[in-house]
């Protein structure tokens, strides 16, 4: 396979990552204000679980472990993960 970006593939799990972490973040604070999220620890904790560069645990959302589980699935790099 060889993907070095998950340009043409990856939008479906990006979408999922931003919808889950507004969905946690709004069950930890309510309503927030933008201007001032960045400054919240459940923010940081968000970047964290969706960051591509960490694994693991630590990066429990992010595309490569999305993709490592979609496997479970029969879902490989590439292809569609709607439905």
């Amino acid at each position: 396979m060889g993907f070095t970006n998950d340009s043409g593939w990856g939008c479906t799990i990006r979408v999922s990552q931003m919808l889950l972490c507004h969905s946690i973040i709004r069950n930890e604070l309510g309503n927030y204000d933008l201007m001032t999220l960045g400054d919240s620890k459940i923010y940081l904790k968000m970047l964290q679980l969706i960051n591509d560069n960490t694994d693991g645990v630590d990066g429990a959302f992010s595309i490569q472990n999305v993709t490592r589980m979609s496997l479970v699935f029969d879902k490989h790099p590439g292809e569609w993960h709607g439905n």
